[in-house]
Order: structure tokens, then sequence, then C-alpha cells
């Protein structure tokens, strides 16, 4: 007797498929493109041998597929890191166990592989519109598992299998996120060679230029309490101190102290807390108001007043800082500081330092005076702000761009505001970081985007310390005052349209921009509530909580927490087991009971079906008889046994309510 083969359910095969698919397309920024063509190619060609019902490749073949596709995935993924090849043998184990399927085990393989690839994109990716993907790719796979047991013929079916298998865990997960302990990870997750977005590390002409004509986000901010004007929104990132006479870099990190020097002082009066939330950059710092210091765990203040970590921004983090409204810095700078701060290029750019000369012999040894004086010059001057400056020779560019160009963005007036200081004997350095923010009223923070990066030049003042001085200020004054596209040229505008100021003019439209305004506000609420609570903001509320009801109080409500998600738990997993035990022509002859009795003719308790039918034919009302037809079709597909599609009962039952509806509108 020949044993039976085993077919794999073909909705559920899609559905499992269909889950599988949005998760690999999701993470194809991590996936080296070739693994991704070929686990696709391999998932079509699997899908349409089960659809067809083919026998088996040959077990040679099918050993020597697995071979290439695990060298391919080393080949392809090992240079992007190790990240890169667990997630292409993930993609290729699915599409190859496809080509292998004969049995529930393999079936089952399918969906481990599939649950294994969602949760890794959740290890990546944790916005909202990324979360609601992977929970998309979570419930078609979950679809899939249930239709291997149980065939998903009825619409409505697949969401009643859904909500009977991941409901009754959702109290429980609940109570299990706000009072589980948040501990610290014991592995990480080995970012690779994922992308560096944002600023980069070298500031040369142009670079900033080019990253103004992004729209994607680089931070949120907001103030839980006080706010500062927005002229002082100037975010710092990085301090460049090295410098060729073309191009500025920081100094290397391990080289920024002195043997025994510790991080400067920082006091203030008027102290004005705020906080931040990041996006993923790759990079060690992070973006601090100008002059403040961190106040959450893990960050430090340098000796550059830089916020500085030990691990790579890889993902969306919360942090706090806290600025002032007067503040005082350290007023010593070391002699190894200033003479850092002096050096230059020997020979280069004869004219700037002609410049400088003749600002020193003319003001002396005032600094202050030198500063005010050349930032006038630059104003007298038919200087322009641009995206589109002209290129520069590559020996003298400060020479070039000051006394022929005249026309750049904030990288080529910081920098060559810079090189002029120092000629002129004063300590200067390029800061880079951002200027600005859109204000979101709907959830009262500011967004940061990439396109408000910004460069201005730190000068040293005896008696002051290191003062900002923003050239670009006083060459294009609407950039500080009203932003970016305020201070372009039509040209300008026109050349970036496609980017950040074309986004912008679709906002322009009131419902595009309050839409867009709404769904930034539920993502920031979501990132401020969900990603960021962590083991701080934890403890913030079981301290609270425990100031308010006392140690046995909190005790006792934790316990009620957890008993409540318990009985909850319970009372779901009952309810949705005897939704899906009842008869639905049964519930369908109920709805429509209640219809009637809604309109004034509800059914006696001794009355069976066929009587309440026949008196309520005496009637001789148009209703009745869709009525009468309804019951008949429920006599016959409850008690005779009959098979009648559903879809032929809820389509009485919809009758019967038009008719219903019609029937009261006249009367």
């Amino acid at each position: 007797m020949t044993a039976a083969v085993w077919c794999p359910p073909r909705l559920g095969l899609c559905l499992l498929s269909g889950g599988y698919l949005i998760a690999l397309l999701l993470q194809l920024g991590d996936l080296p493109p070739v693994a991704a063509f070929v686990a696709i190619t391999l998932l079509i060609w699997g899908l349409i041998r089960q659809w067809q019902q083919r026998s088996l490749l040959p077990q040679t073949l099918r050993h020597g597929l697995t071979a290439i596709a695990l060298i391919l995935a080393l080949l392809v993924g090992l240079p992007q890191g190790l990240l890169s090849v667990f997630l292409g043998l993930l993609t290729l184990a699915f599409a190859l166990k496809l080509l292998e399927l004969k049995e529930e085990r393999d079936y089952q393989a399918l969906v481990l592989i599939a649950y294994s690839l969602v949760a890794l994109g959740f290890l990546l990716r944790q916005s909202l519109l990324e979360t609601l993907v992977l929970l998309m790719a979570i419930a078609l796979a979950t679809l899939g598992l249930a239709a291997l047991y149980r065939p998903l013929s009825r619409p409505r079916q697949p969401f009643a299998a859904l909500l009977r298998l991941l409901g009754p865990a959702i109290p429980l997960l609940l109570v299990l996120f706000l009072i589980a302990p948040r501990l610290p990870p014991l592995w990480g997750v080995p970012v690779g060679q994922r992308a560096v977005t944002g600023l980069s590390d070298r500031v040369s002409p142009g670079e900033i230029a080019d990253l103004s004509r992004s729209s994607a986000l680089a931070f949120r901010f907001s103030f839980p309490e006080a706010s500062l004007p927005s002229d002082r929104f100037y975010w710092r990132a990085m301090v460049h101190e090295l410098t060729d006479g073309r191009s500025w870099q920081p100094l290397p990190y391990r080289d920024r102290f002195d043997p025994g020097e510790v991080a400067p002082e920082l006091t203030g009066e008027g102290a004005i807390p705020y906080t931040v939330i990041a996006e993923p950059s790759q990079r060690t710092w992070r973006y601090a108001l100008e002059l403040s210091r961190p106040t959450s765990e893990g960050i430090v203040l340098d000796s550059r007043f830089e916020f500085r970590t030990k691990i790579p921004l890889s993902q969306q983090s919360r942090y706090q800082g806290v600025t002032f409204e007067r503040y005082q810095a350290d007023l010593t700078l070391s002699a190894r500081d200033r003479q850092l701060n002096l050096q230059l290029p020997p020979g280069s750019n004869p004219q700037t330092r002609a410049w400088a000369q003749r600002l020193r012999d003319r003001f002396s040894n005032d600094d202050a005076a030198i500063v005010q004086a050349s930032l006038q010059e630059l104003q007298q001057q038919e200087f322009r702000y641009t995206l589109q400056p002209p290129l520069l020779t590559a020996n003298n560019s400060i020479d070039d761009f000051l006394f022929r160009s005249r026309a750049g963005f904030c990288e080529h007036y910081a920098s060559s505001f810079a090189f002029l200081m120092r000629a002129a004997g004063l300590p200067a350095r390029v800061v880079t970081g951002y200027l600005g923010g859109e204000w979101n009223p709907q959830a009262s923070y500011y967004s940061v985007l990439q396109a408000n990066a910004h460069a201005w030049t730190e000068v040293w003042l005896e008696g002051q310390g290191w003062t900002r001085i923003d050239p670009t200020a006083a060459i294009a004054p609407l950039r500080l005052s009203e932003g970016l596209e305020a201070a372009l040229t039509p040209e300008d505008r026109a050349q970036a349209a496609g980017g950040l100021l074309g986004a912008a003019a679709l906002r322009r439209l009131p419902l595009l921009d309050q839409a867009w305004q709404l769904w930034a506000s539920i993502d920031y609420r979501w990132t401020s509530w969900v990603l960021s609570y962590d083991n701080q903001r934890q403890q913030e509320i079981l301290a609270a909580l425990l100031a308010q009801v006392g140690q046995v109080g909190l005790s006792l409500l934790l316990v009620a927490t957890l008993l409540i998600a318990a009985g909850l738990m319970w009372w779901l997993s009952r309810w949705l087991d005897q939704r899906s035990s009842e008869d639905p022509s049964l519930r369908i002859y109920q709805q429509a009971c209640r219809t009637i009795a809604k309109a004034g003719w509800p059914r006696y308790p001794q009355e069976g079906p066929a009587a309440y039918a026949e008196r309520l034919q005496q009637l001789q009302q148009p209703w009745t008889a869709v009525f009468s037809q309804l019951t008949q079709q429920y006599l016959a597909q409850r008690y005779a046994q009959q098979s009648l599609p559903a879809q032929s009962l809820q389509r009485s039952l919809q009758a019967l309510r038009r008719s219903l509806r019609v029937k009261t509108r006249s009367s």
C-alpha cells in the first residue's frame, strides 16, 4: 500500500512566504545585493514548483545548491561583517528549504526561519513604521503556521486564528514590558560596515553643502521646562583643529588630553534641561547644545565640550543634558592647545596672511577688535551664500575663496575665518554640528534634519574663553533667523527642489502638513515612551511609585498587576475558544433576531425559529419574506446537515437589514 504524499497548505505557504518577503525587503540595506537577488529568485522558483506539485529536486542538486549558497553568503557577507553573513544565511535558508519541502517538519522549519528573520529585523530597526511592517510579517507568518493545522477557508477565519494565537499573550506582554528588569546587554549586535550617516570627520569645501540637500532626520529634542531662544540652537557635534589649509579634521581622541588633564569645568545660572532622541549615525559623539553638560549615564564631556560615548550610535538613543541661560567655562588655555590652534601649513594662502597682518598692525593687542573688523569687512564685500560654489584651487583655496569667487556655503566661511584668525595670532578652530530645528506643536518637540547641518568658528579671546563666531550670520543673516530656505538664492532653491526644499514645498499644502505633523508626533511618542524605556526611566517610575505607596504597597501593586494580566489572558483565551467553537450559522441567525427585535418584533423565549418566522409572516411586510428565507437556510444547515456556504446566510442577513431600513424610512 502506497503512503499518502503530504502536500503543504497553499494559502498557508503563500502567507508564510509573504511574511518572509516583507522581512527580507525591510533589511535589504544590510543584505548584500547578490544574496538578496539569489534568495528572491529561489523563492519564486520554489513557490512555482510547490504550486505545480512537482517532485523534489535530486538530492545531489539540492546539496550542491546549499553549498553554493553557503559559499556565496560567506564571500559577499564577510567584507560587510558577521551581521551580513548571518542575514544572508537566513534569507537563503528559507528559499532553499522551500525547494525540499516534503513533510510537516520542513514546513515548521520554514516558520522558524521566518520568525528568526523578523527577530533580527527588530534588533536592527525599531522606528514606528518599521515596527508596523515587522508586525505585519509576524502576522503573516503566524497565519501560515495556523494554516498547517486548520484550513483558513472563510474570509474572517484568518483574523480569528491570528487573534486566538497572539491575543492572550498581549496583556502579559504589556505588564512585563513595564516591570521586567532592564538588564544590560550580555552581547552586542555586530554593526559591520553599516553606512555612516550625517556629518563627516573631515570638513572640506562642499561637504556640508551636499548634506544640506538631505531631508533625513538627524535627531529630535525637547525642553521639559523652560526653553531657549532659537538663535541659541547651535548643536555641537565635532571640533576640528587640524588643517592642511584646505580641509579640517578633529584631533584624534587619544591625543586630546595632556597627562593628568581632566574634563573642563562648566557651571552657570538658570539651568535648562533638555532631552535628545538621536537617529543612528555610527559615530561615538552625541549632539549637544553649545556649552552644556550631559546628565545621562554613559556620556562624558570631553575637553572640547563634546558629548562622547564608548560605542558608536547604531540605534535610536535617548539622552539628556543641561545648558544654562548664563554660563561660565574654564578661561585657561594650555600652551599645548594654544600652539595646536595657531598652527597653519607654511607658505599657503599669502593674501589671507597679509590681510591678517594688516588687522594685527591696526589693532595691536585688541583681539576682540580684530574679530569685529574682520566680520565688518566680510559684510561690506559682495559675498554670496550658495549651495553651488565654484571650484577652488587646491594650493591656495582660502585666497581663492576670499578674493576671487566670494561664493560659498557655511563650511567655506567657517574654515576661511578660522584660517584668518590663526594668521592674525588668535587661536581658532572650526566646529560642525546643526543649527535650528522645526517645531512640532502636536508633540512639543523640535526636529533637526541633516539639511540643518552647519559649521561655525570658535575663537579664543582672553577673559572670555572660546567664543562662538558665526561668519555665515554676517553674510546671510536669514540663515540664522528664518532657516536655510530663506537664505538661498532662487537658483539654489530650484537646484535643491528634489530634496529638502521639494519636501517643504509639498508640506505647504495644509492637509499634507497636518498629516505629516500627526505622523511625526505619533512616531516621536513611540520613540519616547517605548524605544527609550530603559533601565533609568524604569527606575524613575518605580521610585515615584515607591514614594507614593511605600515598599509594601508597591509590592502589592506589582502582584495585583500580574494577577490582573493573568486573569485577562485566561478570560480572553476562553472567550476566543467559545467564539471559535460557535456555529457560524447560529451566530448569523442570532444577529438577525436581534435586528428584528430592535425594529419592534422580538422573539418570545419559548418560540422556535419556524414558529417565529411564521408569526412574522402574518405582518405581510417585504422584509418578512427575506427573514423566512434566512430561517430556512439556517434550519437546513443546522438540523438537516445540508452544507451551505456561510456567504449565503450572510447575504440574507444583509438583505434583511436593508429591507428593515427601507421600512423604517417609509414609516
